[in-house]
C-alpha cells in the first residue's frame, strides 16, 4: 500500500511544486487550477492564496507564460513550423487566442518573433561566415 501524499503547508514550496506540475502539463490544453491543486491535496483556494502570496501574476498568467515562452523555444527550434501546430504543442486549441496571448506576454506576435530569429540566425551565420574567411586569409598571409 502506497503512502498517503500530505499537503504541502509552507506557500513557496507549494508554489514550486504547482510550477513544477504546470511545467510537466503545458501540453494539455485542459488544465486548470483543480487539477494542479488536486495533484498536490489542496484545495484550489489554497493555491490560489499562495499564488498571491508570493507575488505570483496568478495561475492563469503563469500557465500562459510557461506556454508562450515554450511556444518561442519550438519556435526558435523549429521556425517553419505553423504558429497552429505551435499552438497545438504548448496546449492552445485556438490559434487566434495563442497569438493573442504571445503577443500580451512578448510584445510581439509570433510570427514577428519567427522573423526575427530567422534575421538573428541569418546574421549569426554571415558573421561565422566572414569571421572564417578573415581567419583563413590571415593563416595565408602568415
Amino acid at each position: 500500500m502506497e503512502p498517503t501524499p500530505t499537503p504541502v503547508d509552507d506557500g513557496e514550496t507549494l508554489i514550486v511544486r504547482a510550477r513544477t506540475l504546470m511545467r510537466t502539463g503545458l501540453t494539455d490544453c485542459e488544465l486548470t487550477l483543480s487539477d494542479i491543486a488536486g495533484q498536490l491535496y489542496v484545495s484550489p483556494r489554497q493555491l490560489q492564496r499562495a499564488f498571491a502570496e508570493v507575488g505570483s501574476a496568478g495561475f492563469r498568467n503563469e500557465l500562459a507564460g510557461m506556454r508562450v515562452r515554450e511556444a518561442a523555444r519550438l519556435i526558435l527550434r523549429n521556425p517553419h513550423r505553423s504558429v497552429a501546430a505551435v499552438a497545438a504543442a504548448v496546449g492552445y486549441r485556438h490559434p487566434p487566442f495563442f497569438a493573442k496571448t504571445f503577443r500580451e506576454v512578448l510584445g510581439k506576435s509570433p510570427g514577428a518573433w519567427r522573423q526575427e530569429c530567422l534575421a538573428r540566425t541569418h546574421e549569426a551565420t554571415r558573421e561565422r561566415k566572414a569571421a572564417a574567411k578573415r581567419e583563413l586569409a590571415e593563416s595565408r598571409a602568415a
